[in-house]
């Protein structure tokens, strides 16, 4: 066998060789070494079956022979790169050979089908020697809920594994820090959950042609500029369901755009990918995945244990309130909206049609108001997100209508102004502000550097005014960007007209900074006005949280959609108005001193993220679930706030979905929960209310265009089309029985037989 394995090393046209069982060891196992060294064509190789570690029988062989067969056969695998398959099963080898093996063969990578049962090592998922694994009975273990030791020995071509590329894109995937340069682990349960270190690839947008010279973006200005870092990683994977998770920095990450459901093991939130078995043999060429290219990275056992059983970093992306991004173009926070929003309602003021402001000075009152506040701790943003947190807050105040709590009324206004201490208090009669002579009356109050409630109630009477008919509104009442051109206006008095602001550019922006500090600031801070977002970071997005109202899902969800009266036509998601609101939590008995109706309308109200317009949008006026949910969490705080209840939410939360539900329903034979009270104006009626609108409207529409056909003197459409395949339709009742019977005259007797 020697001397036929010598010429090994000058042919490189065989790309096949079978040696099983045929006592190839010692001089053999050299001489197939010294050639397979060079050669640069054989593809397999068998020698299962062979005793590669027996000693020589010859009188005087020196028992380092076959060690030193097997270290010349292990450097020959180092070096050689055509090899793809190499069986060496149940050759007998034992440890000290087997790490002998191990080490020439960690530096081969072309090596995909490797057998090796049957000896003292096996092959880990990487395909690298292990010494330190015992082999389990394959046929006997249920491999998808196994370890590391159940996928030892196996083949990646013969049990049919399969590639698959792992990805974690920052930001969509889950919460990683792209300008952090902490690596990015893959975690595998095959492996052990050992950390898979995971290459980076940067995605740059495309720049313009002006921004063609110069230097690339940094890592500073990647996410500006629209930038998406992406971690990936190619790994072979065994047939059947494989479990993994991701981790930075010691934290559990989940992607969230990716499948993931409990562990059956662990009960943690895990993510998973199932592979289908692949058809026909591996193709190596085609694979990018090296085998042994590079092993695991080092991590301290007690951290990786603890990891193994830890739930995922939690993030609104994945949770239950993932919908709310899905509904409002990725945004889960008022702040996300707050500078299209401005831009709008800016847009629609008359500060620029009256000339209070040029172009120049807008934008820089823009700024102005987008800039974060520092002044109070409950703003916790913008001077712009100040203002629409009281418009929210003094909306659904004094209401007499449920559309009343969408828009400030002269009367809240009123209160407005003097609790905030922008004026003093009116010692007039209730009304008679509103006078003619009031407003001369309140000059003095001007000189003395103080603006009176005449001089704001004129300016209210101007912010109504449409300039456009096409934006008509309610006159008796601001909306949104009306609120916010009156507060401008209300600064400028306040500040410009009494010469305490003497700066000839940006007035109006300097005067609204000193409001927001002298009056917006402190007053939301004395009343405990906090904004929407503050609330929402606090109480609302928190893990504890949505894990509490995950457990009681089903029920909020049937309470929802029982007391919702539409449905949104575009995505056909359930919607509830405020009088459904305010319904639901009457009959569940929720009105007390803790908790009055008004609360429940500035609940409804603040739970809703800002839309963009206000005046082409009735987002703002319906709650989604998400928003319902908000609206309950809401509920919960502002009682547990008022009767000083130290309990955590995440106990609070079920209680009060437990008694919604008990004040709600009884519970049927069947364990079914049935409504104490019929529904009303629910989504099937609401539907029936749609589809009686719609044929009111088509008969509308028909009673129209015939009276306009009439009037032009065209028939019918019906009858005209009808006309066309039944000429006698449009003929009188005479003719019609002529073209029937025949223009001949018959007599009675006749039409009577006929």
């Amino acid at each position: 066998i020697a001397q036929h394995l010598h010429g090994l090393e000058d042919n490189n046209t065989l790309t096949s060789i079978t040696l099983s069982w045929n006592n190839v060891f010692g001089v053999g196992l050299q001489a197939l070494a010294n050639g397979l060294a060079v050669n640069k064509g054989l593809k397999k190789l068998d020698l299962s079956w062979n005793l590669l570690g027996r000693l020589e029988e010859e009188a005087g062989a020196s028992a380092e022979i076959p060690r030193d067969a097997m270290r010349a056969f292990a450097d020959a695998l180092g070096t050689n790169r055509t090899l793809v398959l190499l069986d060496l099963s149940n050759c007998s080898l034992d440890i000290d050979l087997c790490g002998i093996l191990g080490k020439g063969l960690a530096h081969n990578n072309s090596i995909f089908g490797l057998h090796f049962i049957g000896n003292k090592a096996t092959t880990d998922a990487k395909g690298f020697l292990r010494l330190d694994i015992a082999t389990e009975d394959l046929t006997t273990e249920d491999i998808k809920d196994q370890g590391e030791s159940s996928f030892c020995g196996q083949c990646w071509d013969q049990h049919k594994w399969v590639e698959h590329r792992f990805t974690f894109t920052a930001g969509h995937s889950g919460p990683v820090d792209p300008q952090s340069r902490d690596p990015v682990y893959l975690h595998l349960m095959l492996d052990d959950w050992k950390p898979d270190n995971m290459s980076v690839e940067r995605i740059f947008p495309k720049r313009n042609q002006k921004d063609a010279v110069g230097t690339r973006p940094g890592p500073g200005e990647q996410q500006q500029q629209g930038g998406e870092v992406t971690y990936k990683l190619s790994r072979m994977l065994p047939p059947g369901r494989v479990w993994y998770f991701f981790s930075q920095q010691g934290r559990v990450l989940c992607a969230c755009d990716q499948l993931m459901a409990n562990h059956p093991r662990f009960h943690v939130p895990r993510n998973f990918v199932d592979i289908e078995p692949r058809e026909g043999r591996l193709k190596a060429n085609l694979v990018m995945s090296q085998p042994r290219l590079h092993g695991w990275v080092s991590m301290p056992e007690d951290v990786l244990s603890s990891m193994r059983v830890s739930r995922p970093e939690w993030d609104v992306l994945h949770s239950i309130y993932a919908s709310r991004g899905e509904n409002n173009a990725g945004r889960f926070l008022d702040e996300d909206a707050v500078s299209d929003a401005l831009r709008t309602d800016l847009g629609l003021t008359k500060l620029l049609a009256m000339r209070l402001v040029d172009e120049a000075e807008m934008e820089v009152l823009r700024g102005v108001l987008e800039e974060n506040s520092s002044g109070c701790e409950y703003a916790s943003g913008s001077i712009y997100k100040s203002i629409v947190t009281l418009y929210r807050w003094y909306g659904p105040q004094e209401c007499h209508s449920h559309d009343d709590s969408f828009t400030i009324s002269w009367t809240e206004c009123v209160k407005f102004v003097t609790d905030s201490g922008i004026c003093k208090p009116w010692e007039g009669p209730p009304g008679s502000e509103k006078e003619l002579g009031a407003d001369e009356r309140s000059m003095k109050d001007l000189q003395a550097g103080e603006i009176s409630l005449p001089m704001i109630w004129k300016e209210y009477m101007i912010v109504n005014v449409e300039l456009e008919a096409e934006a008509d509104n309610d006159d008796d009442t601001l909306a949104r960007f009306e609120l916010l051109e009156l507060i401008l206006r209300i600064a400028a008095l306040k500040y410009i007209a009494t010469r305490r602001v003497t700066s000839k550019k940006n007035r109006m922006a300097e005067a609204i900074v000193l409001l927001n500090e002298e009056c917006l600031q402190p007053y939301m801070l004395a009343q405990n006005i906090e904004s929407p977002d503050r609330v929402r970071m606090k109480t609302f997005y928190k893990e504890d949280v949505c894990l509490a109202i995950e457990s009681k899902r089903k029920h909020i969800q049937r309470v929802f959609t029982d007391h919702c009266s539409t449905v949104n036509n575009l995505n056909g998601q359930y919607r509830m108005q405020l009088k459904d609101f305010l319904a639901l939590f009457k009959h569940a008995g929720l009105y007390d001193k803790w908790f009055t109706m008004g609360d429940a309308r500035v609940v409804f109200v603040m739970s809703i993220l800002i839309t963009e317009n206000e005046l082409t949008s009735n987002e703002h006026k319906e709650l989604d679930f998400v928003d319902f949910l908000e609206a309950c969490v809401r509920t919960v705080y502002i009682r547990a706030m008022r009767q000083n209840d130290k309990t955590r939410l995440r106990h609070i939360v079920p209680q009060f979905v437990s008694d919604l539900i008990h004040a709600l329903y009884n519970e049927g034979f069947d364990g079914q929960l049935v409504p104490k009270r019929k529904k009303k104006n629910g989504v099937a009626e609401a539907k029936a209310m749609a589809e009686k609108a719609q044929k009111k409207a088509n008969r509308q529409q028909q009673r129209t265009q015939a009276a306009s056909d009439k009037k032009s003197g065209r028939k019918p459409r019906t009858l005209a089309k009808l006309s066309m395949v039944r000429p006698e339709i449009l003929m009188t009742p005479v003719k019609r029985r002529q073209s029937i019977l025949g223009s001949k005259p018959v007599d009675k007797g006749e039409i009577g037989s006929r």
